[in-house]
C-alpha cells in the first residue's frame, strides 16, 4: 500500500511522478527518468533518513501489468544489470502479471488455463528480484515482493522475512508483507493467532508508535475481512473494520468498506475519495466502485471504471469483466437504462 509518507522531518523527497507521465517516459525509452523519485527514496532509506513505506507509490507504474511495456522494462533490466531499481522494476512488472493470472478468486477457483502463465511469470520475476538482492545494500522492496510471491504459491515467507530484516532493519515493507502472508485465509490456517503473535515480536514492539499503529490497524482489517468473507459474520466484520479505522485509516480497510454491507453509493464514493487521497493510483478501489455501480447503480459509469482499471492490469476488474454472469447483468442493466 502507499498510504505512508515519503518524507520525514529530516528529509524531503521528490514526489512520485503521475503514473501516466511515468508510463510515457517508459514508452519513450527514458526509464531512468521514471525511476528518479524511487532512486531518491532508496538512497534516503539506505542513509537512515526515512523509511521505505513510500516505495510502492514511486514504483507504481511498474506494479501495473501493461504488456506493451514489457520489452522496454526487460531490456532496461538486462542492459543495466547492476542497477537495483531497474531489476526491481522488472521484478514488479512480472509479479503484477502473476497477480493478473491468479485473479481475485479463492485458490481452488483459479482457472486451470492461467496456472502455467502464473508459474512462468513468477519464475521470471524471481530471476530479476534475486539479482536485485545482490546489488543493493538494503533491497527491502525486493524482499517484500519475494514474500508476496511466496505467499501466492503457498510457500513459507519466514526465511525471507528474517534475512530481509537483517539486511534492512526497520523496513515497513518487509514487516507488512509478512503480516499479509499470515492472514487467516493464507498462512494463518484459518485463525488469527499468527498475525496477533507477530505483533508481539520484539522487533515489532520496538517500532515507532505510528508504524506499530499501522500494523495493528492492518491486522484488525485482515481479521475483519476473514469474518466477512469466510465466516459470514457481518457484525463482527463491521466492528473490527471500525476499530481498525479508529487506529489509522489504511488503504486496505477503506477499500474493503467500498462494497461492505451497509455502504450506500454516496458512502462508497467517499471511501474511494479517501483511498485516492492516500494512493492516487489505486485501481482496485476504482474497480470495486465500478463493479458496485455496474450491478446496482450507474451501469455505464461502473463499466468505464472497470475498463480503465483493467487497462492498468487490475486483477479484480479483469476478473469481473471476464465473468459471463457479470457481463450479462451489467450490460443488461445498461441497455435498460438507455431505454432499448
Amino acid at each position: 500500500m502507499t498510504d505512508v509518507p515519503t518524507h520525514t522531518a529530516s528529509v524531503i523527497l521528490p514526489p512520485a511522478l503521475p503514473r501516466q507521465e511515468a508510463y510515457d517516459l517508459i514508452r519513450a525509452g527514458r526509464i531512468s527518468e521514471a525511476l528518479e523519485p524511487a532512486r531518491a527514496l532508496q538512497a534516503a532509506f539506505e542513509r537512515g533518513e526515512t523509511h521505505d513505506g513510500g516505495m510502492n507509490a514511486v514504483m507504481s507504474v511498474f506494479s501495473c501489468y501493461r504488456p506493451e511495456l514489457t520489452h522496454q522494462i526487460a531490456l532496461n533490466a538486462e542492459t543495466r544489470s547492476g542497477d537495483y531499481l531497474s531489476l526491481l522494476a522488472a521484478g514488479l512488472h512480472h509479479t503484477a502479471l502473476v497477480s493478473l493470472k491468479r485473479t481475485m478468486r479463492r485458490g481452488r477457483d483459479i482457472p486451470e488455463a492461467n496456472v502455467a502463465g502464473m508459474v512462468a511469470a513468477a519464475e521470471q520475476a524471481d530471476i530479476y528480484l534475486s539479482r536485485a538482492l545482490t546489488v543493493a545494500a538494503q533491497p527491502s522492496a525486493a524482499y517484500a515482493e519475494q514474500q508476496r510471491t511466496a505467499m501466492t504459491f503457498g510457500q513459507d515467507p519466514w526465511d525471507l522475512y528474517a534475512e530481509g530484516l537483517r539486511r534492512c532493519p526497520g523496513s515497513m515493507l518487509i514487516s507488512e508483507a509478512l503480516l499479509r502472508a499470515l492472514r487467516a485465509e493464507w498462512g494463518g490456517k484459518g485463525d488469527y493467532s499468527g498475525m496477533r503473535a507477530f505483533l508481539t515480536r520484539p522487533e515489532i514492539r520496538d517500532l515507532p508508535s505510528e508504524q506499530l499503529r499501522r500494523l495493528t490497524a492492518l491486522e484488525l482489517g485482515y481479521e475483519a475481512h476473514h469474518h466477512l468473507h469466510f465466516r459470514d459474520d457481518q457484525g463482527g466484520a463491521e466492528r473490527l473494520y471500525r476499530e481498525s479505522l479508529a487506529l489509522m485509516a489504511t488503504v486496505d480497510v477503506l477499500t474493503a468498506m467500498i462494497d461492505a454491507p451497509g455502504t450506500d453509493h454516496a458512502l462508497a464514493e467517499e471511501y474511494v475519495r479517501k483511498v485516492l487521497e492516500l494512493d492516487p493510483n489505486n485501481d482496485h478501489a476504482r474497480a470495486r466502485l465500478g463493479a458496485r455501480h455496474a450491478l446496482r447503480g450507474r451501469s455505464g459509469y461502473g463499466l468505464k471504471l472497470l475498463r480503465d482499471a483493467r487497462t492498468w492490469g487490475e486483477p479484480y476488474a479483469s476478473d469481473q469483466l471476464n465473468h459471463p454472469y457479470f457481463r450479462v447483468i451489467a450490460l443488461g442493466r445498461l441497455v435498460m437504462r438507455l431505454g432499448f
